[in-house]
C-alpha cells in the first residue's frame, strides 16, 4: 500500500520582473522552528457548507479567483469544470483528455498569474504545463502549451513561478530546490537533501523521496512554501534570496524509513503501521500561507473520526491561526478577500465545501 502510496502521490506529483539567484549555492542558507502542539493557537472550529455543485465527477483539485471555481475530475473526456462564484453554474467545461496537441491526461494542479481569465495545468503523466482561457467556450484544448521540456521530465514536483519559469524539485539530486526556466535553463539552485537526515549512509534521492510534498508560490512577495506528507516539517522558502527556514512541528514526526534496492535503486522502505500522513496540502497566500493538516495514520485516511485542520502561517513562521475542520477535505484553495476556503470533500459523495474563517 505505501509503494501505491508513493506513486499515487508523485503523479498528482507572472508577466512581471524576477530578482533570481544565478547559478547554484552550495548548501542551504537556513533557520530552523521547532514547535509542538501546545505552541498552537486556540482551536477555531470551522463548519462547512456542501455546494452540490452539478456534473462533477470524482473531483480531485480545484482553483479559486474573483470569477472562476475551477475544477478538476480525472477519466472524464473533459477534465475542467468551471463554474460561476456567485451563482454556482456550470459554465465551462474544459481540458480534453488525450494525448493529442493541446490536451491533458491528469491534472496535478490548477494555478493561475495575474490574468483573472486564465489558468495553468499541470499534467504530472506527460510533464508539461497548459494554459486556458476560463471564457473560451469554442474549444476545449489549450490555448497555449509548454510540453516535451528536457527539464521537466527530471522534476519531482512544481509550483508555476512565472510565465517563463517553474520552481522545482528534481529527481535523484541531492540539490533540494531549482528555478527552472521553460527553455531548459537553470535560473538558481539551492538547498541539500542531506541536511535532512543526519544517518549518512543515506541516498539524498531517499530523502527527498521521504520529504515529499505539495508546493505553492506567493504571487506577491515572491515566497515559496512546501510541506511534508511523511514528515511534519514546513519550508518557508524566499526563492530571490536562496534562503529557507524551515518549520518541524506540532508533532516532530518522521516516519521510520530504511532503504531497499529492490527495483534495482534506492527506494524507502516504510513500516505501515509506523507511517504518518502529516501536511496534505498547501495554498501560498498574499501575506500568509494556509496548511492542510491530518496528522494521523496514513492508511486510515477517510476512514478516520480525525478531524483536518488548517494552519495559518506569516512568511516570517509566526503561526497565526488554528483552523478545526468539521468536514474533512483533500484539496482546497481560499479566496482571502472573501476570507473563504473552498475544499474538495472526502466522502462518499464528494463535491466542494467552503468555509468561512
Amino acid at each position: 500500500m505505501i509503494r501505491k502510496i508513493f506513486e499515487d502521490w508523485n503523479r498528482g506529483i507572472l508577466p512581471i520582473a524576477i530578482s533570481f539567484l544565478v547559478g547554484c549555492s552550495s548548501g542551504k542558507t537556513e533557520e530552523n522552528i521547532y514547535f509542538k502542539e501546545s505552541d498552537l493557537p486556540i482551536e477555531v472550529l470551522l463548519k462547512g457548507e456542501k455546494l452540490k455543485l452539478n456534473r462533477l465527477q470524482n473531483p480531485r483539485q480545484i482553483h479559486v479567483n474573483e470569477q472562476f471555481i475551477v475544477v478538476s475530475q480525472p477519466n472524464q473526456d473533459l477534465m475542467l469544470n468551471v463554474y460561476d462564484k456567485k451563482g454556482h453554474r456550470l459554465i465551462n467545461q474544459l481540458g480534453k483528455n488525450g494525448v493529442g496537441p493541446g490536451e491533458i491526461s491528469y491534472v496535478r494542479t490548477i494555478e493561475s498569474l495575474d490574468d483573472p481569465y486564465d489558468i495553468w495545468v499541470y499534467d504530472s503523466q506527460y510533464k508539461s504545463y497548459h494554459v486556458y482561457d476560463l471564457r473560451d467556450t469554442t474549444t476545449a484544448i489549450s490555448k497555449k502549451s509548454f510540453n516535451r521540456n528536457e527539464s521537466f521530465f527530471y522534476i519531482g514536483e512544481m509550483a508555476l513561478l512565472s510565465d517563463s519559469s517553474v520552481w522545482a524539485i528534481m529527481m535523484d539530486k541531492e540539490t533540494q530546490y531549482f528555478i527552472l526556466g521553460f527553455e531548459n535553463d537553470t535560473l538558481a539552485s539551492f538547498g541539500n537533501w542531506l541536511t535532512y537526515d543526519s544517518r549518512k549512509d543515506i541516498p539524498a534521492s531517499t530523502i527527498s523521496s521521504m520529504h515529499q510534498g505539495r508546493m505553492g508560490v506567493n504571487r506577491k512577495g515572491r515566497y515559496g512554501v512546501r510541506a511534508g506528507l511523511f514528515r511534519d516539517y514546513i519550508d518557508i522558502v524566499d526563492l530571490s534570496e536562496g534562503k529557507v527556514t524551515t518549520l518541524f512541528g506540532p508533532s516532530n514526526h518522521m516516519t521510520p524509513y530504511t532503504v531497499e534496492y529492490s527495483q534495482g535503486y534506492p527506494m524507502p522502505k516504510i513500516d505501515e503501521k509506523e507511517a504518518k500522513a502529516h501536511y496534505y496540502n498547501v495554498f501560498a497566500g498574499e501575506k500568509s500561507m494556509f496548511l492542510l493538516y491530518y496528522g494521523g495514520a496514513i492508511n486510515e485516511l477517510g476512514n478516520s473520526d480525525r478531524k483536518m485542520r488548517i494552519f495559518e502561517i506569516d512568511y516570517s513562521g509566526k503561526i497565526l491561526s488554528n483552523f478545526v475542520l468539521d468536514q474533512n477535505i483533500q484539496s482546497f484553495s481560499i479566496d482571502e478577500s472573501e476570507k473563504k476556503i473552498y475544499g474538495v470533500s472526502i466522502d462518499s459523495e464528494p463535491n466542494i465545501i467552503t468555509f468561512n474563517y
